[in-house]
């Protein structure tokens, strides 16, 4: 059940980085975030206010999807 979940995962964020080099490959400037989870505790980067908050909410669902799979794994 976990590998399947964290395989379908993995190719959901290849796909996603493939989609954006292939629509992102018109545009001229370059904009984004990244969530760096360090235990429980998310550090959050963006290049503005959307992509920063973008990255909050899959910060929390990250954690919200790890707190289901320990408390029902």
């Amino acid at each position: 059940m976990l590998f399947e979940l964290g395989f379908l995962i993995v190719i959901i964020g290849m796909l996603l980085l493939f989609l954006a080099t292939v629509i992102g490959s018109a545009k001229k400037s370059a904009q984004g975030g990244a969530v760096l989870l360090i235990g429980p505790i998310p550090i959050i980067f963006g290049s503005d206010k959307r992509w920063a908050m973008a990255m909050m909410i899959i910060a929390l669902a990250i954690i919200v999807i790890w707190l289901v799979t320990v408390i029902l794994g």
